[in-house]
């Protein structure tokens, strides 16, 4: 599952490799859709593209949808303190009530479980975006 979909370019060559990958179907929760809902009507920078948009994109990319249920609402209890932002939260809940794999940009939430997947590189206290083909490829 992925927060934003196939579109982010901050990944390391081998999780983007298995993204890109045919045999991977990747998710998109529609708490993510609700999360870019709302800072896009708040007019927030780092979201410069509507759900609406999004949700095509993501659909013409060939991402599936997962919907939020009660059993993920109900595992948000039980989850440990590491990441307070609900809709990280409802993430990792929803990743470990199917089960399916989470890929998140916030290496917090790797605290969770093993399934959830650590995907960025930090520099300097910075995020470093990769970009173009992988160096081995």
């Amino acid at each position: 599952m992925l927060p934003y979909g196939r579109s982010r370019t901050a990944r390391s060559c081998r999780t983007r490799e298995r993204i890109l990958s045919p045999k991977t179907t990747v998710w998109i929760s529609a708490a993510s859709v609700w999360e870019i809902a709302i800072k896009y009507a708040l007019g927030r920078g780092n979201m410069p593209v509507s759900s609406q948009d999004a949700v095509r994109y993501f659909g013409e990319s060939g991402d599936r949808f997962l919907a939020i249920e009660t059993e993920h609402a109900l595992a948000v209890e039980e989850l440990a303190a590491h990441q307070q932002d609900p809709f990280d939260r409802i993430l990792v809940a929803q990743a470990l009530v199917e089960p399916i794999r989470l890929m998140p940009h916030d290496p917090l939430l790797a605290l969770y479980s093993d399934t959830i997947i650590k995907m960025l590189k930090k520099t300097a206290g910075a995020l470093q975006a990769v970009t173009g083909p992988c160096p081995d490829s």
